[in-house]
């Protein structure tokens, strides 16, 4: 969850697709019978974790050893 207060996905869940490389964010009162929203991003990475630095910032960790910032600005 972004927990930046100035970050554009300020309290979304997010999360990705392993095989796909697809990056979702939905709101923390998504319903999950309601359907997905339209994906944030896609991605050529193989998607294994998110993290988050001190600041705040989401990073996308990708099988093949890289670790990506997440715009939210």
């Amino acid at each position: 969850v972004s927990r930046r207060p100035d970050a554009e996905l300020y309290g979304q869940y997010v999360f990705g697709d392993f095989c796909k490389g697809t990056v979702w964010a939905v709101p923390e009162n998504h319903a999950a019978a309601d359907p997905l929203p339209a994906p944030m991003a896609d991605t050529p990475y193989l998607i294994t974790s998110f993290g988050e630095d001190f600041a705040g910032y989401l990073y996308l960790v990708h099988r093949g050893g890289g670790i990506f910032k997440l715009d939210q600005s």
